[in-house]
């Protein structure tokens, strides 16, 4: 369910950081703390990556986005996701920032 319709996010740096500390903090409570001696202790990412051998979650994404965007390349020209990729912008953007 998190990954759904994520072909479509604009994916930053802070937004894949964001996305791999969710699944890290998910894979922890799975996991649960490593027991060393008598003390527990939270596992490191290193460990985590280790045990869940699946890639991480934006490498995921990124992948959807890569398999999405060749759907759109194979469309037929009239459809209107072929469209939107093929169109041309007209005119002039103005300049500054947006007025309230």
């Amino acid at each position: 369910m998190l990954t759904y319709s994520s072909e479509a996010w604009i994916l930053t740096e802070k937004t894949i950081n964001k996305i791999n500390v969710f699944e890290r903090k998910i894979l922890r409570q799975i996991l649960g703390p490593k027991r060393e001696g008598e003390n527990w202790r939270i596992r490191y990412n290193h460990e985590i990556y280790q045990q869940y051998k699946d890639p991480p979650l934006s490498d995921f994404i990124k992948l959807q986005k890569l398999r999405w965007a060749g759907n759109v390349i194979r469309m037929e020209n009239n459809r209107l996701p072929q469209k939107a990729l093929n169109s041309k912008i007209f005119g002039k953007k103005p300049v500054g920032k947006p007025r309230k």
